[in-house]
Order: structure tokens, then C-alpha cells, then sequence
């Protein structure tokens, strides 16, 4: 299967190019793709730390977190913590 990702702002930082697909074995988790990121392309994203993760627009988070299951064509993008004062 493959899914979409985007990477914003400082999570595409020394990244050459912020939106690619990613092809996975059939029933990969958030943290399968997250391991594959960091193997393959030298990504590292610590999902703990003011990063948000959206699958298809909604949080990663109330889906199961790295647990969260993907599907094929699924988008994932990966964002800093928008922060407001």
C-alpha cells in the first residue's frame, strides 16, 4: 500500500522535498511508517514532542497513536504545535 506524507514547517526541516508517498506492507501502523521514515529517509519525528500528526485530517492521537492503523492512499501529515499568545 502507499500513503501521502507532508511534512510542515520545522518537521520538513533538511528535508529535500516535504511531500512524498511512502509504500508500506498491508496493515502498517502510524509507528511503522514512523520507523520506515527514520531508516530509510533519516526522518526523525518524536511524536511526544510538540508535533501533531493528522491521518486524513483527523489526530493521529485519538486514532491510537502509533497504534493507529493506516490504509492505502491514507494522508498523513506532520506539523509543529501551532502555538498562540
Amino acid at each position: 500500500m502507499k500513503v501521502f506524507v507532508k511534512l510542515i514547517a520545522q518537521a520538513a526541516e533538511g528535508v529535500d522535498k516535504p511531500e512524498f508517498w511512502v509504500f508500506l506492507e498491508e496493515n502498517s501502523t502510524l509507528g511503522d511508517l514512523l520507523k520506515k521514515l527514520e531508516r530509510e529517509r533519516g526522518i526523525k519525528i518524536d511524536e511526544k514532542r510538540n508535533i501533531v500528526i493528522l491521518i486524513n485530517g483527523r489526530s493521529a492521537e485519538f486514532l491510537g497513536g502509533t497504534k493507529a492503523r493506516l490504509k492505502d492512499m491514507d494522508k498523513v501529515i506532520i506539523m509543529p504545535v501551532a502555538a498562540g499568545g
